[in-house]
């Protein structure tokens, strides 16, 4: 689950330069959808608010999920 949030977050040179997000919007995910509201939308602020929001969401998971990995850790000892 980990890995594949961090995946999620830092894919988005593969999804711009191959599919540009297409068709349609089938394989746009959160941090292509950010850069379409920041340049393509002109609105910066509210793609630097999510941008934020993003960092933060994946900082809980990771801490999250962390825990529960050195729970089990501990539980075996």
């Amino acid at each position: 689950m980990l890995l594949g949030t961090i995946y999620v977050v830092n894919t988005f040179d593969q999804i711009y330069l191959m599919t540009a997000g297409g068709p349609g919007t089938a394989s746009a995910n959160l941090p292509f959808y950010i850069y379409q509201r920041a340049f393509l939308g002109f609105d910066i602020g509210q793609a630097a608010a999510m941008g934020v929001v993003v960092v933060i969401a994946t900082i809980v998971i990771a801490t999250f999920a962390l825990r529960l990995i050195f729970r089990s850790f501990d539980a075996k000892d």
